[in-house]
């Protein structure tokens, strides 16, 4: 019986070779979609799987008050904290600690020189805490002396070849040794936190001793990264609500004396990567919404895909009514013919399945590079992946096949062999709902790529109050002797100034399109209580750099060489200025602030630049005047042979800096990498938005080719009573037109919610004006009637006689 079946599925398919094809095309352009797109959300939310017992550990979050209202949110927050909260409550297993080196580390190995973007300093548990693979190394005594480390595999092959590393040295900046006593392997890419170099906390302890620091008792220094694992049974929220009475016994009397206060929570390590923005990440994180949307996307384009074979699978039931019908007649039941259709529609998924699989393969490369992720084939072969197909396998020969199968089965004999058979009206209904939906979800896109693409142009468009055009930013020289560092830049800056193409230099300790580091908080005029003080980030910088970078002095003046640094002048940006309590910035003119245990004069107020992107506000900032900064330097050059600026800024720089490799960027295009997320997330919106529509449409082109058949006759008689071409085509349109605008009415609610949640997270919005929603309605309707025309224009156009004739 089965294999009887299976023949008169594939004689159907055969048969109708248009219809079919469109179906599993349709079928297998959403399945493949909606894989693609899982298997992008699927690795976002796979973040520390790696981890055994992750469900207990939590990382301890800072929230930082001045005056009442939230200032700072901190992902790397005060160094007491791990001990502290270990000493006093019980259901704490354990706490790591983790110190990330803003600096690069350069670790030297005979004369060959290999530089380490931030290593952690870390407390000795951390291999004890977090599961990651040991390759070589004793978890109990390993990171538990100061200045041993653990370094990854690939690390260790780059110094020590095949040699067993263990017990050797390695040299950081020509000055501290540390003995390598375990080798892990490299961190995983879905995890929020990595580093090849892992130094032990001990060693962070007795650097910082020389300064006369103690991190064990610093509880308003910040800079620390805390991880608690906590017991089985613990509830982290009756644990949190226990962190002020310690914050208080340790601090608390400093903090009122301030105004300030401090808040304290516990975030899960699986929450850290998609929901969590935080100064002192150790990583770049992701963003939630991104992922939800397109696995929203994903959602609309497979469910688009099975609505397309219900409508046309139901739109065929009059061709197969006498088929059914005859067989009725023939002695099978309903049960029977219900699995016929089912397994047609089973056989049709499962074509579309391995066609869909195909498609991958094909285009994993492309979504590689627009997703900037790195799924492989091998991956592919994952558990979650072939569940996930199975799945969909399965719901979609139920949902596609089982409506059409109770509709076909449904039909009585006598009618149909009579002749008599016609679509019902709740059968139209139905597809037309179903239509409905689709361009309700097509248009809930498109109006959805339309926000995305309008807030990136927004924010790329508007002044950032910064000038960065033809900036050359030279990163600094790690291989330096620091006694005689501030004279060999001073040096270099006046020879690089010399160069014809050359217009400006300046050097800072932080440059646009990226975050200040440095805070400072305890700042309030000199005049005030201590209860009126507040947190600012700092820019540390020479003379030139207001200069060079073109801001608008709006009252005061900016720093003068002439002068020099008495009196300590600074800085203020507008917003910075407001938080100081002057409204008015020329009010603050000569003020005097207390900055560190130091006294400062207020010479001149900014207007406010974007620091960053336009996703983040307006930072207070305060601009510091101090010639000798180590950090960027910033080139502002004007020629166009700009290669041949650069050889001449390295030959410079191996003069002044041997042992350093120069490394430079342009910061517009280090600017403008800020909105690289935001970029992608357009293009992976955009691209899986036309694939929705163009899915919807091919199903709305084989609807339109089954109406246009029925219709026939209709056609043939309207001639015949002297109808128009144009006005039968328009009673086509007509009908296509009610359906786009009732799904333009549902679609802007849906969209305009959707569209106002994302751009939530952007500091500066674009509006939301009617051409957001215009244009997309309009552009649906002109590709509903273009894919409709063909058929509706050659019915039209069809002699009445050869029309009539076909009834």
């Amino acid at each position: 019986m089965f294999r009887n079946y299976l023949k008169l599925a594939y004689r159907n398919i055969i048969r109708q070779k248009g219809y079919s094809a469109i179906n599993i095309l349709g079928l297998a352009i959403g399945i493949a979609a909606c894989l693609l797109i899982l298997q992008y959300v699927a690795y976002e939310l796979s973040y520390e799987d790696m981890i055994d017992n992750k469900e207990s550990i939590y990382r301890v979050n800072q929230d930082r008050y001045d005056n009442g209202k939230l200032s700072t949110q901190w992902a790397s927050g005060a160094f007491a904290v791990g001990n502290s909260f270990k000493d006093a409550f019980p259901e704490i297993e354990s706490y790591v600690k983790i110190v990330p080196d803003d600096n690069a580390v350069v670790i030297t190995n005979s004369e060959n020189p290999l530089k380490i973007d931030f290593p952690y300093f870390v407390s000795e548990d951390f291999f004890k805490v977090f599961s990651y693979p040991l390759i070589s190394g004793d978890k109990s005594t390993l990171l538990k002396e100061p200045f041993t480390a653990a370094i990854s595999i690939s690390l260790a092959k780059k110094i020590f070849g095949d040699n067993n590393p263990i017990g050797e040295s390695i040299q950081l900046n020509k000055s501290q040794l540390y003995k390598v006593t375990g080798v892990f392997a490299d961190f995983p890419a879905n995890s929020h936190m990595g580093s090849d170099l892992l130094l032990s906390y001990q060693s962070f302890i007795q650097i910082q001793a020389k300064y006369n620091n103690n991190p064990e008792q610093a509880w308003l220094w910040d800079g620390c990264i805390t991880y608690l694992k906590l017991k089985p049974g613990t509830d982290p929220n009756a644990l949190e609500k226990k962190f002020p009475g310690i914050v208080e016994a340790a601090v608390g009397t400093d903090l009122k004396s301030f105004n300030a206060s401090v808040t304290y929570l516990l975030q899960p390590i699986k929450d850290i990567h998609l929901n969590s923005n935080r100064i002192g990440e150790a990583r770049p994180t992701g963003n939630s919404r991104t992922v939800y949307l397109l696995f929203g996307i994903s959602l609309f384009i497979i469910v688009i895909a099975w609505i397309n074979y219900i409508n046309l699978a139901t739109a065929r039931s009059i061709n197969r009514a006498r088929e059914v019908g005859i067989r009725k007649v023939a002695g099978s039941l309903r049960i029977d013919l219900i699995k016929q259709f089912m397994l047609e529609s089973a056989l049709m998924n499962a074509i579309a399945i391995v066609l869909a699989f195909l498609i991958i393969l094909a285009f994993l490369p492309v979504f590689n590079y627009t997703t900037n992720q790195q799924l492989s084939i091998s991956q592919l072969n994952l558990s979650v992946f072939w569940t996930v197909l199975v799945g969909l396998f399965i719901v979609g020969s139920l949902l596609s096949g089982i409506y059409p199968a109770l509709v076909l089965s449904g039909f009585k004999p006598i009618s149909v062999l009579k002749g008599k058979m016609s679509t019902s009206s709740q059968g139209v209904l139905l597809r037309k709902g179903l239509v409905v939906f689709q361009f309700t979800a097509s248009l809930s896109l498109l109006i959805g790529t339309a926000i995305v693409y309008k807030q990136i142009k927004f924010m790329k468009s508007q002044e950032i109050g910064l000038t960065i055009n033809q900036t050359l930013v030279l990163k600094r020289p790690i291989v330096v002797s620091d006694s005689i560092y501030t004279r060999t830049q001073t040096s270099f800056k006046q020879e690089i100034s010399k160069l014809p193409s050359v217009s400006g230099v300046t050097v800072s300790n932080a440059i646009p399109g990226e975050s200040v580091n440095q805070n400072a908080g305890g700042i309030r005029l000199i005049t005030d209580p201590e209860s009126k003080q507040n947190q600012y980030r700092i820019i540390s910088m020479d003379y030139d750099y207001p200069q060079l970078y073109g801001l608008k002095i709006i009252a005061g003046k900016t720093f003068s060489l002439e002068k020099g640094t008495s009196g300590n002048p600074v800085l203020f940006n507008q917003t910075g200025i407001k938080q100081l309590g002057f409204p008015n910035p020329a009010d603050a003119i000569g003020k005097q602030i207390f900055f560190w245990g130091d006294t400062m004069r207020i010479d001149g107020v900014v207007a406010d630049f974007h620091q960053q992107s336009l996703q983040s506000n307006f930072e207070p900032l305060i601009l510091v005047l101090r010639p000798n900064t180590r950090g960027y330097m910033s080139i502002r050059m004007q020629t166009t042979d700009v290669k041949s600026t650069i050889a001449s800024i390295e030959q410079k720089w191996k003069q002044y800096f041997p042992g350093n490799q120069l490394e430079y960027f342009f910061l517009d295009a280090h600017f403008d990498a800020q909105y690289k997320a935001d970029n992608q997330f357009a293009l992976i919106f955009g691209i899986f938005t036309f694939l929705a529509i163009f899915v919807a449409c091919m199903g709305l082109f084989g609807l339109a080719s089954y109406i246009t058949i029925q219709r026939t006759k209709e056609i043939g008689i309207r001639k015949v009573l002297g109808a128009s071409v144009q006005q039968i085509i328009f009673l086509f349109y007509k009908e296509l037109g009610l359906m786009v605008s009732l799904s333009f009415i549902v679609a802007i609610p849906l969209a305009w919610f959707a569209g106002k949640k994302w751009l939530q997270s952007f500091a500066f919005q674009t509006n939301l004006n009617l051409l957001v929603f215009a244009l997309p309605f309009i552009l649906i309707v002109l590709i509903g009637l273009i894919t409709i025309s063909f058929q509706t224009i050659k019915a039209s156009l069809r002699n009445p006689a050869i029309s009539l004739r076909t009834e």
